[in-house]
């Protein structure tokens, strides 16, 4: 700590005590210049290993970077840039508008990690320009150890200047939750952050304190909501709807207090299990500072800490924190670094610093995340091109050869894969992808005929009223340089102060040249141009997109109309073939027609009267067994024969199909004997036919109580209990069922659909892989037993199993069915096509099939083929609002 003095401040002594701290971050950082805009060197330093030649180089390199990239950007404060050479990277700050930092550190060090340090050392700085007697200026450096990975730095282009991630001027607002134990200052850290204040009467927080407090942070305007969460136990589960939505977190503990440094794991681990997003920054904050002779925590113990909760992967080999904590029992991980920083709430030390490097970490996250968005999309139309059409060829072309913002887009998009540098020269770079991909960069002056699919050129209009003279020019000679049937994309840089239209009106390109190229579109770009540029990219390649595909469909309508009029011409010769066959037809089956159907019509007439004379033989027994039960009943007969009697009646009524009047008969025939086996058994299997399965399971009920050990009793209550929906019930009736009859096939069938409705997906696997063992050679059993591990995720033995059930009976279609949602639930998009394509074959008017077959083809981006597959799902039915939905996606995609 810089203490304040009433004598005038030494700043250079102040300058060297901050700089040599800044040095010890790392060693890769080799200097640090303060200059004003004259390039006169306020302050700097460099690593006393460092030889005379970086001197020269910084003075022949830095001060013209700075130039170039004020008059570039247009940056005030906080404005940032960075560059790589051969051997150096440099990064610049703006500290104001006359005063700019430079920072110059070894090539292999990361530029995301040293970004918020840079930062820090800036807002120092800023301070230490404009300090008076009396201030108090911290110079200690703390941890910000929130490092990106360096594969991410690996695809930098050299001798390009590449703006910051943190724009000036932009607003965010963000939910910050503080946690710890108490009596560790959480809520004095909040009070000296908003109010500028420090109250001695300690107060616990009861529950919750929220506080929304408005701060400037890297010239940007942030909105902290800030959550101060009470401590106390019984507010634990409280607590967990307090975590939600949060995007940012302080874990605070007190330097005086082991218990506290001891407890950052449970609040950790509460962390993790409570919140919904596990990437956001987090900061281990140990307060009280200011009580040197209390002290208990080593400031290297809270690095190590900080280090270890991030890389949970290492816990368990770190040593020097063993004794500490347990982490076997970490349940969870946030998916990025956490940082360290030591405060005083009491005195104000790095109170606000430790708000501003939350602010930071949340603030680079948000724009990569909208960064991201774009890539994702570019990438997607790229994929989109090369699989559709085998090769894409772009074009960029800038003034400033240090300055392609095109050309580092690409370069950071991973997912495009690897390229060649065929060409690495400032005035023409090309790189080559394996995916054939091809991207060109020129400079102005240097662009020759080239073949291209489209091409992005770039113009500085900033401050200009007038477009330059050159530029009408230049735009023809690129039309004549460029193939014909292209897209040019023109971008313009202007001012908000010039007005755009009387700009464009001096571009004079006449109608002859515009006919030579596809389209020439113009587009304005302002100063903040980052989210801009990906648009306008995006907007190209769909442009390229869409006009490849009107050539293809060009190709294709002429190819086309040469196969319909051939296939006319066969058509009438097959209708002429046509006739003659059916001529002939016609002579043959002559002669035997008239037989064949005279003996048809007298096995039909012979049919008739059978089931006439069956008929009439049923009535004429129901009647009788009628007249025996009235004779039966008059004569005062034993009960036995007359149950009997109602019982035979029943079954005949069952045979001529009156099931109401065999019901009636079989309660007549319970009446006069509950206990009559045959007849329960009967009128549960009545009541299930005519569907009162409630009816069926109360009858079967009374059934199971005389003959509670009978496994056909308990499989028809099961049965019943499925048809009425009540797959609990079903459940307990089959597994006594199975109890009672292990290797019975058709309970074993039920059960397993039993709990596959009831998603009871283990279960339900389980029972057929059982019955799977009794019937192996019943490609049902294999087919329902590949649903049951879809359900459950397990797309392979899905697959495996499916591929089984398709051995057995390869026409099997709901087989190839769900075998294609298989490998789509996989990702193995051309797999499922496959399947469905099968499915189709063999059902080619099922409208199911047709859609499942295009949403499979979408997903390989063959939208030409999945717009037919579509259209054919609709052909069938027209009003099939899936397929419908599943056009307007693959419309926009073509």
């Amino acid at each position: 700590m810089q203490e304040g003095m009433t004598s005038p401040i030494n700043r250079g002594q102040i300058f060297k005590d901050l700089f040599h701290n800044f040095l010890e971050i790392d060693k890769g950082i080799e200097a640090i210049i303060v200059s004003d805009e004259e390039g006169f060197v306020i302050a700097g330093e460099k690593r006393k290993d460092i030889d005379i030649e970086l001197v020269s180089f910084l003075t022949a390199v830095v001060n013209p970077l700075i130039e170039r990239m004020r008059n570039e950007f247009a940056f005030k404060r906080f404005g940032t840039a960075s560059f790589d050479t051969d051997e150096h990277r440099l990064i610049f700050i703006s500290i104001d508008q006359s005063t700019t930092l430079s920072l110059v550190f070894e090539d292999n060090l990361s530029i995301d990690k040293l970004y918020p340090y840079a930062y820090y050392l800036t807002e120092k700085i800023a301070q230490i320009l404009r300090a008076v007697p009396g201030d108090k200026i911290e110079l200690t450096i703390p941890n910000f150890e929130f490092e990106e990975e360096l594969s991410k730095q690996s695809n930098r282009i050299k001798y390009q200047i590449y703006r910051g991630k943190l724009e000036q001027e932009d607003n965010f607002r963000f939910k910050f939750i503080i946690i710890g134990d108490h009596e560790v200052g959480k809520t004095s850290l909040v009070r000296r952050f908003v109010e500028n204040r420090f109250l001695d009467d300690y107060h616990t927080t009861i529950g919750l304190n929220i506080l929304s407090h408005n701060h400037y942070a890297f010239g940007n305007n942030v909105n902290l909501v800030l959550w101060d969460l009470g401590a106390q136990k019984y507010f634990r589960r409280y607590r967990k709807t307090y975590y939600s939505g949060a995007q940012a977190a302080f874990i605070v503990f007190d330097l005086t207090s082991r218990d506290s440094f001891n407890n950052i794991l449970k609040w950790y681990k509460e962390l993790t299990e409570f919140i919904e997003d596990k990437n956001i920054p987090i900061i281990l904050v140990g307060n009280k500072k200011d009580l040197l002779d209390q002290r208990a925590i080593e400031y290297e113990e809270g690095i190590a800490l900080a280090k270890e909760l991030s890389n949970r992967s290492e816990l368990s080999d770190f040593s020097d924190l063993s004794g500490l904590i347990d982490f076997s029992d970490l349940s969870g991980k946030i998916e990025g670094n956490i940082s360290y920083i030591e405060t005083s709430a009491l005195t104000g030390d790095q109170v606000e610093d430790a708000f501003n490097l939350v602010s930071y970490h949340f603030m680079i996250r948000s724009k990569e995340l909208e960064e991201n968005k774009f890539k994702n999309k570019i990438t997607k139309e790229i994929n989109s091109i090369l699989k559709n059409y085998g090769n894409l060829q772009l074009v960029f072309i800038t003034e400033d050869p240090l300055w392609s913002p095109v050309l580092q887009i690409f370069t950071e998009i991973n997912e495009l894969g690897e390229y060649v540098k065929v060409k690495d020269k400032l005035q023409e770079r090309q790189y080559e992808y394996s995916s054939g991909l091809v991207i060109k960069n020129y400079v102005y002056d240097s662009l020759k005929y080239t073949q291209s699919d489209g091409v992005f050129c770039i113009f500085d209009a900033r401050e200009k009223e007038h477009i330059d003279p050159k530029w009408g020019e230049m735009l023809n000679d690129l039309i004549e340089k460029i193939e014909g049937n292209k897209a040019l994309l023109i971008g313009i840089r202007i001012s908000e102060t010039i007005d755009w239209s009387k700009l464009m009106e001096e571009f004079d390109i006449s109608e002859e040249m515009e006919e030579r190229i596809g389209s020439v579109l113009f587009f304005k770009i302002s100063e903040k141009n980052e989210l801009e540029i990906y648009e306008l990219l995006e907007f190209l390649l769909n442009f390229i997109k869409q006009r490849l595909l009107s050539t293809k469909l060009e190709n294709k309508t002429e190819i086309t109309g040469k196969l319909e009029q051939d296939l006319k011409v066969k058509e009438e010769k097959i209708q002429k073939l046509s006739s003659k066959v059916s001529e002939l037809k016609k002579k043959i089956e002559h002669s035997s027609v008239s037989s064949e159907i005279r003996a048809k019509k007298s096995k039909y007439k012979s049919i008739s009267t059978e089931d006439q004379l069956k008929r009439k033989s049923l009535s004429s027994q129901i009647e009788a067994l009628k007249d025996k039960i009235i004779k039966y009943e008059n004569k005062g007969e034993n009960r036995k024969k007359i149950k009997e009697a109602w019982y035979d009646l029943s079954r005949a009524l069952i045979k001529s199909h009156d099931y109401d009047r065999a019901i009636e008969a079989l309660q007549n025939a319970i009446e006069l004997d509950s206990k009559y086996l045959e007849a329960l058994n009967v009128l549960g299997a009545v009541y299930f036919g005519k569907g009162e399965y409630n009816k069926s399971v109360d009858t079967f009920q009374r059934l199971l109580k005389l003959r509670p050990k009978d496994p056909i009793v308990w499989y028809n209550i099961g049965r019943a209990y499925i048809k009425n929906g009540e797959y609990y019930n079903a459940i307990v009736a089959l597994e006594h069922t199975i109890k009672l009859k292990p290797d019975m096939v058709n309970a074993w069938n039920l059960l397993a659909a039993s709990y596959y409705v009831n998603e009871d997906f283990f279960k339900s696997i389980k029972a057929y892989e059982r019955l799977s063992n009794i019937m192996p050679l019943d490609h049902n059993v294999w087919y329902n037993l590949g649903r049951a591990y879809i359900r459950n995720g397990e797309y392979d033995k899905a697959i495996e199993t499916l591929e089984r059930a398709l051995k057995i009976d390869g026409n099997y279609s709901p087989a190839w069915n769900v075998l294609g949602a298989s490998y789509f639930g996989k990702g193995e998009y051309n797999q499922s096509v496959d399947a469905f394509k099968n499915f189709v074959k063999l059902d080619p008017t099922d409208h199911v099939a047709w859609y499942n077959l295009a949403e499979a083809l979408f997903a390989t981006q063959n939208y030409e083929d999945a717009l037919d597959a579509c259209n054919s799902s609709l052909d069938i039915d027209f009003n099939f609002e899936e397929a419908l939905n599943l056009r307007e996606r693959i419309l926009a995609n073509l």
